[in-house]
C-alpha cells in the first residue's frame, strides 16, 4: 500500500504542462527494464559486488524511485556497483546536482562526475525520511569525457540495507544562485540546502514557517533571545559560486520584529557586502544590495558564502524569497534567441514564389536544439534527422520556411498527416501565452509529396471558421523533396493570423514528425504545447521586425496576488532605453517603479527585461500597470489582485447556497415523492463537504492555514461547479417528462462467484429485491474508512480495505512457544468493524499484510533479512514460512469464529509484492536455483545437453545471468516468478484451509511488475490460485491520451484471460499522490466505469483519509495530500460510477463473459529475454485494436502449450522474439486445428535457450497497427460485427459483444483531447442503458464520457 495552476477545461488537471526534458533522464525513476534497471541508465559491477537495484513504491514525488541494496560489508578495492548515466553538460560550467534520498544503514555510498571520478560527492546521515541533497560542482574540460558528455555515476562500495533514490537532476548553476531561496521544507525544521550554527551559546533559531510566506508555502522564521554582544550570534550559511569582481544584486523579502539580522555574502562578512533587514514591519519589505567580491573573499576552491546572520535579540523575523543573480544581460543578439526562446521576424528578401531555402540572414532555429525537444530522449545521427526553420514576412503574410534533413520521407495527407512526415505549425495568435489552449489559437500542418505538391490540414483555427484543407487564399505553399529530406516554404495569409499584422506580436511554436515506418513517429518539438497537448505559455514570443515601436509585456494568465512577475520583450532602435512601470490600483493611488535600463543595444538584437512587481501596496481589485520606454507608454497590462482567502471563503458561501437552492427546487419538484439517490446522494455529499470546508476557511488563525484552506476551496470550485452543473441537467430533465434511472444497492449476505463475477443480493430504491451480478467500489485503507464505515453506504460505496499484518499478533516473542498469537488488535479494531460493516452493508476486503513483520524476528534470525519492496525478509526462509503458517491460521481461526464474517468479501495476501531480492549473487537464492534446476532437469549436464550451454557448475550459470547469457536468465527468472508465485499459493491455501469458502486474491502491481522480469511476477501463475484476479493499477494521465485507459485495459485483459475471474483492484489510482491542482468528476467516473467495462468487479480507491492543516505543514510530501477525501465532486462522482455498476451489472459483465475470436500472444518468456520490444509492441498494438470494435485477448504460451485456444481463430504474435519449445509445439497445433498466426518478422524465431526454431509455417503478417487495417485483418478471419464505428476511429475505445439475448451491449469512450463526431452504423435499434432512454448513432461525443448502448437488430 503506498502510503499549480489552475485547471481549465473538461479533464483531469494533469494534463497541464510540465517542464520539458531535463539533463538527467528519467532521474524520477517512474521508467524500468525488464532488469529492474532505471530506463537510460546503466547499471554495472566491479568485482562481482553484491549489490542491486530495483524499482520501489512509493517514490518521493511520483509513484517510483530506485532502490539501491548492497551486501558488501565494507570498502574493498575495485569492488562496486555503479549505477550511471552519460550527460550532455559543458566544459568549465558550474552545476549543481540535486537528488532526494532516504534509506537504512547506508555505509559508503557516492556520487561522481567526470573522468577519472575525482569529483565526489559522499552521502552521509541518510535516514528513513526523504531528505533533500545538493552538491555544487565546476566540471573543467579535462573532466569531460567527449564532445558535451560527462558521467553521473553512483558508487555503491559499502553495505546498504537499502538506499531508495529519487528526483536526480543537474542544473547549471547560474553564478550566484541561491538554493531553497524560498526555504521550503518541513516546518520547524532547518531549510534544506542551508545549514545553521551557533556562536557563543547564542539563544537563536532559523527554522522553516509554513504558516507564513511572502511567496510558496513557506519562509524563513528567525528567533533570538540573546542581546547583542561580541561573537554571539546565529548563522544561517550555505556555500555558492560566484565570480569576482562580478557586479551581483542580492534580494529578500522580510518582516516581523527584531534588530541585528542581516545576510552577509562572501567569506569575510565585510560591512558593505551585507544587507541590513531594517527597518522591519508587520507588512513584507523589499530589500536589496549591490556587490562585487574581492579575491580574499572566496575559499581555495572558489566557493564563497551567503549567511543570514542574527546577532541581537529578534522577536521575530520571517524572511522569504532571498536571490542573488548577476546584473541581468538583457540585450539578447541573435545567436541566444533559440534558448531564450525570442524571435524577430524579419521581413523576406526576396520573391516568396522563387524561395528554394531559406535566404541567407533570416534567423535560423535548429530542431532538435537539445535531448529535451525529442520524443525519444535522445538526439538523432545528423543524416538519419534535422532540421532548420525560419519564419518571415512580406505583405501578404507570414512565411515558415523548413529544411529537413532526413533519409527516409513518408509523408501522408489528411487528419492524421502528423503520424507521418510532415510538420505542424501552432501560433498563438492573441499573444495570450496561456496554459490551455484558447480560441486565438491556430494550428495547421504540412507535408510534401515525392512530386512537390503541398498538402495542408488546419486542426485549429480558435473562433474562425477555417478548418481541414486550407484555400489557395489562405495558404500559399511550394516544397520539394531532396536526395536526403525536403524542403517546405509555406505562406498564412494575414487573413488567417487575425491580429497579428495589427499587433506585430505572436507565439509559435512546430513539431517535425520523423516516420521511417507504419508505426513508427519520432517527434522534435520547438517547445512543449503541441504534441503533448495544446498550450502556448512555453512558445517562442515573436515581434514582426516592421520598424514599428513594439514592446510586448508578457504575463502570466493568473497572476500571484503577492507579486506580478513577467517580461518585457523590445526591438531595439539604438541609443539608452529606460523601461519603467506604473501601477494604478483600483483606490486611483499610482506607483512608479523603474526597472532597467540599456545603453547602445545593436539595433538587430532583441532586449528581454525580467520584471517581479510586488503588490503589498496595491489595494485588492482590479489593477493596470503601463510600461513605458524613455516616458512614453507603450503597452498595459490589466489584472486584478485578489484576496484568495475572501475570495474562497465567498466562493464555497456562493457554492452553498447554489446546493440549498437545487435541493429546495428538487423537493418542489417531486412533493412527497422521494428523490432519486442519483441526486440525493451528491447533494448530500455536497451538503456536508462545503460547510466543513467553510467552517475550516472560518476557523483558520495564522496566514499559512488561511492560504491552506483557500487553496483547497479553489482546488475543488471546479468539480463542484461542474457537480451542479449536472445536477442542473438532471432538473431540466425531469422537468421536460425525463426520468432518472432506479438505484440498486448492495445488502448484506452471502456473495457467490459464478464464472468468476461476483452474484449478491441487493434492493432498488422501489424496494425490489434480487439476487444478481454485483458490482462493488469503495475506498481504504486506514483508519479514516474505519470512522465512516457508517456513510460508505450513502455515498454509493458498498467494499472497504483496510489492513493488519503479522506484528500485530506476535508484537513480542512468545513465552511457550514463539508464535503465540496477541488478539488484542483484532477485538479492538477488526472484529467491530466487521460487525459494523456488516450492518451497513460493507463488505471488507481484508489485506493480510505480510510484510509488516515482527521486528523482534529479524533481531533474532538476521539470515532471514532481505529486501524486496516491502517485504524486509527472504519469504522462503523456513522461519519466516513458519511465522506466516501460524499468523494465517491464527487469524483465520479468530475471524472465523466471528459472528460477522459474512462481512468479508475477500482476503487480499499480500500488498504490491515483489521478489527484487531473489538475485544471483544472494547465497539464499542461489542455494534454492540449484535445488530448482536438479527438480526441473534432473542434473546441470542435462540442461546444458537441451539448452546447448557448457556451463561447469551452477556458480557459472549464476555468473552467466550478469552477463546477459540469455538460458541463464530465462531460467532463474523462471525459477523467481514460480518460486513467488508459490509462496503465495502457500499463503492462498493456508487462508483457505482456516476460512474455507473465502476468495482469495493478492495485490500485485500489474501496470509495471510483470514487466520487469526482476520482480518475479507473473500474472498468470498469480492467478492460478486466484479466485479473484487481484491488482493496483492506476488510471489516470502520463502519457499520448486523455488518461492512460490503455495501460489499465491491457494489463486487466491479461489477467482476465488467465484466468476468467473478475478483478479486484484494491488499490484504485484515479488522483495521483500529491495532486493537488482540481481533478474532473469526468475523469473519476470515467477510470472507475471503464475499469468496470474491461473485468473490474471490485475497485477500492486509494485513498479515504481527512486531513487537516497540521498534518500537510508537518509532512509536505506525504503520499495523502490531494487524495480523494478532500474533493466533494469527485466523491460524488465515484459515488455516480457505483450507482450505474451496481444497476448495470447484469450487462457489464457480459464484457467479461464474452469469449473473444482473437488474441495477442502473453509471452512470458519474451518478458525475460526482451521485457522492452516485447511490451512497447503489445502496447501499440492493443491500444489500436481497442479502436476496432472486438474485444482482443491474451493467448499464454503455457495456454498454447496445454493445447487450451479457447476459441481464438486468429493469434497476434508481436515482439516476442522467444517462445518456450513447449509453446511452439503448441503453436503448431493451434495452426493445424485453423488457428491463424499473424506475427510480425521478429517474433517466434528462438526459443527460451535464444536457440533457433524452425520457421513456422502458412502465417501472415502482422497488419500496421492501424484501426483501419487491423479491422481488415480481423475481417479475414472472424466475422463482421453487426455494428461499426464510421470516420476516424483514434482514440475511441469501441467495444461491442453479445448480451445474450440477441441484443449486442456496445461501449464507446472518446480519450482524445478534443470531442469527435460519431456515426454508429447497425441496421437495428438503439438504446442508451446509462441514461436508460432511447439513443440517436449520430452524435458528438466528448472526452471522457462513457457510453453503455444496446443495439437491437432488425427483425
Amino acid at each position: 500500500m503506498m502510503i499549480k495552476s489552475l485547471f481549465a477545461g473538461a479533464f483531469f488537471a494533469g494534463l497541464l504542462p510540465l517542464a520539458a526534458a531535463e539533463t538527467v533522464r528519467n532521474g524520477s525513476f517512474e521508467a524500468f527494464g525488464g532488469d529492474g534497471v532505471p530506463e537510460f541508465w546503466q547499471f554495472t559491477l566491479s568485482g562481482g559486488a553484491p549489490v542491486a537495484v530495483a524499482p520501489a513504491t512509493p517514490g518521493a514525488d511520483g509513484e517510483k524511485c530506485v532502490r539501491i541494496v548492497s551486501r558488501q560489508p565494507q570498502p574493498q578495492p575495485n569492488r562496486f556497483g555503479l549505477l550511471s548515466q552519460m550527460l550532455a553538460l559543458e566544459p568549465d560550467t558550474d552545476y549543481t546536482l540535486h537528488f532526494l534520498a532516504r534509506g537504512r544503514d547506508v555505509g559508503r555510498v557516492l556520487w561522481a562526475v567526470g573522468k577519472g571520478w575525482t569529483i565526489r560527492y559522499e552521502l552521509e546521515q541518510v535516514k528513513d525520511e526523504w531528505r533533500e541533497y545538493s552538491f555544487d560542482f565546476r566540471l573543467p574540460a579535462d573532466r569531460m569525457e567527449g564532445d558535451r558528455r560527462c558521467g553521473l555515476r553512483l558508487i555503491v562500495e559499502g553495505r546498504c540495507a537499502e538506499l531508495e533514490l529519487d528526483g536526480v537532476r543537474v542544473e547549471p548553476r547560474k553564478p550566484g544562485t541561491v538554493v531553497n531561496g524560498s526555504f521550503e521544507g518541513k516546518a520547524g525544521t532547518v531549510p534544506s540546502g542551508w545549514t545553521f550554527r551557533r556562536s557563543g551559546g547564542a539563544e537563536a533559531a532559523a527554522t522553516v514557517d509554513a504558516s507564513a510566506a511572502s511567496t510558496g508555502r513557506s519562509s524563513l522564521h528567525i528567533v533570538n533571545n540573546s542581546p547583542h554582544k561580541a561573537e554571539v550570534y546565529g548563522a544561517l550559511s550555505q556555500t555558492l559560486r560566484l565570480t569576482e569582481k562580478t557586479r551581483y544584486v542580492l534580494r529578500a523579502r522580510a518582516r516581523g520584529e527584531g534588530r541585528g539580522v542581516n545576510i552577509a555574502v562572501g567569506t569575510r562578512w565585510r560591512p558593505h557586502h551585507r544587507l541590513q533587514l531594517h527597518p522591519l514591519a508587520a507588512d513584507w519589505s523589499d530589500y536589496e544590495l549591490e556587490f562585487e567580491l574581492e579575491r580574499d573573499e572566496f575559499r581555495p576552491d572558489g566557493s564563497t558564502s551567503v549567511t543570514i546572520i542574527t546577532e541581537n535579540l529578534a522577536q521575530g523575523v520571517w524572511i522569504d524569497d532571498l536571490s542573488i543573480t548577476p546584473k541581468e544581460q538583457l540585450e539578447l543578439p541573435q545567436p541566444l534567441w533559440q534558448q531564450h526562446k525570442v524571435y524577430r521576424v524579419p521581413r523576406l528578401p526576396e520573391p516568396f514564389g522563387s524561395l528554394k531555402g531559406i535566404p541567407a540572414g533570416v534567423p535560423l532555429l535548429k530542431l532538435p536544439f537539445s535531448v529535451t525537444g525529442t520524443s525519444t530522449g535522445k538526439l538523432p545521427e545528423p543524416a538519419d534527422f534535422s532540421a532548420e526553420a525560419a519564419l518571415a514576412f512580406d505583405e501578404k503574410g507570414v512565411i515558415l520556411l523548413a529544411r529537413i534533413t532526413d533519409d527516409t520521407i513518408l509523408p501522408d495527407a489528411g487528419e492524421n498527416m502528423w503520424r507521418r512526415d510532415s510538420i505542424q505549425l501552432r501560433i498563438d495568435r492573441d499573444a495570450k501565452r496561456l496554459p490551455t489552449e484558447a480560441p486565438g489559437d491556430l494550428e495547421i500542418g504540412f507535408s510534401v509529396a515525392p512530386d512537390g505538391q503541398v498538402r495542408n490540414w488546419c486542426w485549429d483555427a480558435g473562433h474562425d471558421p477555417f478548418s481541414g484543407v486550407l484555400s489557395a487564399e489562405l495558404v500559399q505553399a511550394h516544397g520539394f523533396h531532396t536526395p536526403g529530406g525536403w524542403f517546405l516554404a509555406a505562406r498564412l495569409g494575414w487573413k488567417l493570423l487575425g491580429p497579428i499584422r495589427a499587433t506585430g506580436k505572436f507565439g509559435f511554436s512546430f513539431v517535425v514528425n520523423d516516420s521511417d515506418g507504419p508505426s513508427h513517429r519520432a517527434i522534435y518539438f520547438l517547445t512543449p504545447g503541441v504534441h503533448d497537448s495544446k498550450y502556448s505559455d512555453q512558445y517562442f514570443q515573436a515581434l514582426l521586425d516592421n520598424g514599428k515601436p513594439q514592446l510586448w509585456a508578457a504575463v502570466p494568465a493568473t497572476p500571484s496576488d503577492r507579486q506580478l512577475d513577467g517580461s518585457l520583450l523590445f526591438p531595439p532602435a539604438g541609443g539608452k532605453a529606460v523601461f519603467t512601470a506604473r501601477i494604478t490600483d483600483s483606490a486611483g493611488r499610482s506607483f512608479v517603479r523603474r526597472l532597467a535600463s540599456v545603453s547602445d543595444a545593436r539595433p538587430d538584437s532583441l532586449i528581454r527585461i525580467p520584471f517581479s512587481l510586488p503588490l503589498d501596496r496595491v489595494a485588492k481589485g482590479d489593477y493596470t500597470v503601463d510600461f513605458a520606454v524613455n516616458g512614453a507608454d507603450m503597452a498595459r497590462v490589466s489584472a486584478s489582485r485578489i484576496d484568495l482567502y475572501r475570495q474562497q471563503l465567498e466562493t464555497v458561501a456562493q457554492l452553498i447556497d447554489r446546493t440549498g437552492e437545487l435541493r429546495e427546487a428538487f423537493r418542489a419538484f417531486h412533493g412527497d415523492r422521494p428523490v432519486s439517490e442519483y441526486v440525493s446522494i451528491p447533494l448530500d455529499i455536497l451538503s456536508e463537504e462545503l460547510p466543513r470546508l467553510q467552517r475550516q476557511l472560518e476557523q483558520a488563525k495564522s496566514d499559512g492555514e488561511k492560504r491552506h484552506y483557500a487553496e483547497q476551496a479553489a482546488m475543488v470550485r471546479p468539480e463542484v461547479e461542474e457537480l451542479l452543473a449536472d445536477l442542473s441537467a438532471k432538473l431540466a430533465l425531469l422537468r421536460s417528462g425525463g426520468r432518472l434511472p432506479e438505484a440498486w444497492h448492495f445488502r448484506s449476505g452471502p456473495v457467490e462467484l459464478d464464472r468468476g463475477w461476483p452474484v449478491a443480493a441487493a434492493v432498488s430504491e422501489s424496494g425490489r429485491a434480487e439476487r444478481r451480478p454485483m458490482i462493488f467500489t469503495g475506498y481504504g485503507h486506514f483508519n479514516g474508512v474505519s470512522r465512516d464505515i457508517a456513510r460508505f453506504q450513502h455515498l454509493g460505496a458498498n467494499v472497504i480495505q483496510v489492513e493488519l499484518g503479522p506484528q500485530r499478533l506476535f508484537p513480542r516473542e512468545g513465552k511457550e512457544r514463539e508464535f503465540e498469537p496477541d488478539f488484542s488488535y483484532v477485538d479492538a479494531a477488526i472484529l467491530p468493524l466487521m460487525e459494523k460493516a456488516y450492518r451497513n452493508n460493507v463488505k471488507i476486503a481484508l489485506l493480510i499484510s505480510p510484510h509488516y513483520h515482527p521486528e523482534w524476528l529479524l533481531k533474532k534470525y538476521p539470515e532471514m533479512a532481505s529486501s524486496s519492496g516491502f517485504l524486509k525478509y527472504e519469504v522462503t526462509h523456513p522461519k519466516a514460512q513458519e511465522m506466516l503458517q501460524a499468523y494465517t491460521a491464527a487469524l483465520m481461526s479468530k475471524l472465523r469464529g466471528s459472528p460477522w464474517a459474512g462481512a468479508l468479501h475477500s482476503i487480499c495476501i499480500s500488498n504490491e509484492p515483489v521478489y527484487t531480492g531473489c538475485r544471483p549473487d544472494n547465497p539464499f537464492s542461489a542455494a534454492a536455483f540449484r535445488r530448482y534446476m536438479d527438480r526441473k532437469y534432473g542434473s546441470l549436464t542435462a540442461f546444458n545437453q537441451i539448452a546447448k550451454r557448457q556451463f561447469g557448475s551452477y556458480d557459472a550459470m549464476l555468473d552467466a545471468i550478469r552477463r546477459h547469457d540469455p538460458a541463464a536468465r530465462y531460467e532463474f527468472y523462471t525459477f523467481s516468478r514460480e518460486t513467488f508465485a508459490g509462496w503465495h499459493r502457500m499463503l492462498a491455501e493456508a487462508v483457505r484451509k482456516g476460512l474455507p469458502g473465502i476468495p482469495v486474491h493478492t495485490k500485485i502491481m500489474v501496470f509495471s511488475s510483470p514487466f520487469e522480469y526482476v520482480t518475479g511476477v507473473d500474472p498468470e501463475l498469480m492467478a492460478e490460485f486466484s479466485d479473484y484476479n487481484g491488482n493496483d493499477n492506476y488510471f489516470h494521465r502520463r502519457g499520448r491520451w486523455i488518461a492512460d485507459w490503455n495501460v489499465t485495459a491491457l494489463t486487466h485483459e491479461m489477467q482476465i484471460s488467465a484466468r476468467p475471474a473478475a478483478v479486484a483492484n484494491t488499490e484504485n489510482h484515479i488522483i495521483p499522490d500529491r495532486e493537488t491542482r482540481p481533478v474532473s468528476n469526468d475523469l473519476i467516473y470515467t477510470a472507475n466505469f471503464q475499469q468496470f467495462i474491461t473485468g473490474a468487479a471490485t475497485l477500492v480507491t486509494w485513498v479515504w483519509q481527512e486531513l487537516d492543516y497540521n498534518f500537510v505543514r508537518g509532512n509536505p510530501r506525504h503520499v495523502f495530500n490531494g487524495n480523494i477525501r478532500q474533493r466533494p465532486g469527485n466523491i460524488a462522482a465515484h459515488a455516480i460510477s457505483g450507482l450505474d455498476g451496481v444497476r448495470l451489472a447484469p450487462e457489464i459483465r457480459k464484457f467479461m463473459d464474452y469469449r473473444p475470436e482473437a488474441a495477442i500472444l502473453y509471452a512470458p518468456t519474451a518478458l525475460i529475454l526482451s521485457p522492452g520490444e516485447y511490451r512497447a509492441r503489445i502496447d501499440a498494438l492493443y491500444t489500436q485494436l481497442c479502436f476496432t470494435g472486438y474485444r482482443v485477448r491474451f493467448l499464454s504460451e503455457r495456454q498454447l502449450a496445454r493445447g487450451e485456444s479457447g476459441g481464438v481463430k486468429l493469434l497476434f504474435a508481436v515482439g516476442a522474439k522467444n517462445i518456450t519449445r513447449e509453446a511452439f509445439d503448441g503453436l503448431k497445433r493451434f495452426a493445424a486445428s485453423g488457428g491463424r498466426i499473424a506475427r510480425d518478422a521478429e517474433s517466434l524465431t528462438h526459443d527460451q535457450y535464444n536457440n533457433p526454431l524452425p520457421v513456422l509455417p502458412d502465417t501472415e503478417k502482422a497488419a500496421a497497427f492501424t484501426p483501419e487495417q487491423l479491422l481488415a485483418q480481423l475481417h479475414r478471419h472472424i466475422a463482421p460485427l453487426p455494428v461499426s464505428l464510421a470516420g476516424n476511429r483514434e482514440g475511441i475505445f469501441f467495444r461491442a459483444v453479445p448480451d445474450g439475448k440477441g441484443n449486442w451491449l456496445v461501449n464507446l469512450v472518446n480519450y482524445n483531447f478534443e470531442p469527435r463526431p460519431v456515426r454508429l452504423e447497425g441496421n437495428g435499434s438503439w438504446t442508451d442503458l446509462i441514461g436508460e432512454r432511447p439513443f440517436h448513432p449520430r452524435f458528438t461525443l466528448a472526452p471522457l464520457k462513457p457510453q453503455l448502448l444496446r443495439f437491437t437488430p432488425a427483425e
